[in-house]
């Protein structure tokens, strides 16, 4: 039996193998299409197809595509559901539903239902997308589907937009996507193929694919990007038990070096900078926003309910620029849900987090590491609670933990020392 084929297998097939991390399936074992096909149209519908426009209503090609799309996605994943009937968590969904229903309230009493009601509606179907594969498929299938389709994709958005490197960052060229996005696609299997390396095999291919996708995002020079997988990284070495001998030999074998490159030349200055000192006040430019953020709403209820999830520019005074873009998840959430979207968004985390927390090692690890590069890059990057890929990482990974926190009594008897149930 291949790993991948966990969700039409018997529990005894399941549970043979002796570790956890070894379940997780491999890149080259075979996954049904019903669950990756549906997950590579959700990565397709969430990424940016254009830079810098922002749907305001009416018909809009782009936006009626990606709906289609969507739709699609539902269309495939939800009759899976009514093969298999495995256990999920209803909390997850009903703390995003309670999110979108206020968002789209606040929205109706501001004036953009439409363009809102539109990201609310893409976002409820990729909740039900992620709800019917869960129920269909074993939580470590999806979770790994969902890295190979984002490895997929930006593998490729990176290798089409090589050219862009002349201009110092790595941007997508099909689609053309920006560096933050290309860093997102590429860093969530480069923490999954690390873990991997760590906790269950490594080979040949699996340390040059896991350095290339370093590589990628380093290209990239998204700061927060790289500085969270450093940190991901650090943590998932952490947190092992007992580290491979050779993973230990090669981390040490690279402090010489990084100490050199850290204080006897200017690449880290350089990196910082960007190449520029105008890109050193872009935190300062974003505390401008958040500042204005907190002052926008100018009625109780829009401090309660927010504008709506399409509000993702906001004005800005004393500044010789009029209006800013919001890179924050937590200020967007509270300028598009307000204050009961940051209640629900904060209890979104809190179940990912306990539930990836009960859940037995070594999968723990990968599940808090993944929340961990989530809910960082939340902070100075907007998009966790939106329609794009990293709400799609993010939600996976809750509402997996949830499953598979459910479920291992029943599929992974081995796991809470229990014998192998007989035919």
């Amino acid at each position: 039996m291949t790993l991948g084929s966990v969700s039409g297998a018997g529990i005894e097939d399941w549970a043979a193998p002796t570790t956890p991390g070894s379940r997780f399936p491999a890149l080259t074992t075979h996954l049904p299409r019903k669950l990756w096909i549906p997950l590579l149209l959700l990565v397709i519908a969430s990424i940016p197809w254009r830079r810098g426009v922002y749907f305001s209503g009416g018909l809009d090609t782009v936006v009626l595509l990606k709906a289609a799309i969507t739709v699609i996605a539902a269309a495939i994943a939800l009759p899976t559901a009514r093969v298999t009937h495995r256990r999920v968590p209803a909390a997850p969904f009903l703390l995003l539903g309670l999110y979108l229903f206020a968002s789209a309230v606040g929205a109706s009493m501001y004036g953009d239902l439409v363009p809102s009601l539109a990201l609310v509606l893409r976002v409820g179907l990729a909740a039900v997308v992620v709800h019917s594969l869960l129920t269909s498929f074993h939580p470590f299938d999806v979770i790994a589907a969902l890295t190979r389709v984002m490895l997929a994709v930006g593998l490729f958005a990176a290798l089409t937009g090589l050219p862009t490197l002349v201009s110092g960052r790595l941007s997508g060229g099909v689609p053309p996507i920006a560096p933050n996005e290309i860093a997102i696609l590429c860093g969530v299997p480069f923490i999954v193929l690390f873990w991997r390396a760590v906790y269950v095999e490594r080979t040949a291919g699996l340390v040059l694919l896991t350095a290339t996708l370093a590589g990628i995002v380093f290209a990239t020079a998204s700061r927060t990007g790289i500085a969270l997988l450093v940190a991901s990284s650090v943590l998932a070495l952490v947190r092992a038990r007992h580290v491979r001998a050779t993973v230990m030999v090669a981390a040490f074998a690279s402090l010489p070096l990084l100490f050199y490159v850290v204080f006897y030349t200017d690449a880290v200055a350089g990196f910082l900078d960007r190449g520029g000192t105008g890109n050193t006040a872009t935190l300062n430019s974003r505390t401008i926003a958040w500042s204005a953020a907190v002052d926008l709403a100018r009625e109780p209820l829009q401090h309660l309910l927010g504008a709506g999830m399409s509000r993702k520019i906001i004005p800005v005074s004393g500044q010789y620029w009029s209006s800013q873009t919001l890179d924050s998840t937590w200020v967007s959430t509270l300028v598009q849900a307000g204050y009961i979207g940051l209640l629900l968004l904060v209890g979104l985390i809190v179940f990912g987090a306990s539930a990836a927390v009960a859940t037995v090692r070594p999968v723990s690890v990968l599940l808090v590491v993944l929340l961990v590069f989530s809910v960082g890059r939340s902070i100075l990057e907007s998009g966790m609670m939106d329609a794009s890929s990293g709400f799609l990482t993010f939600f996976v990974v809750v509402a997996a933990a949830g499953a598979h926190q459910m479920q291992r009594n029943v599929d992974d008897p081995v796991e809470n020392g229990r014998s192998t149930p007989t035919r």
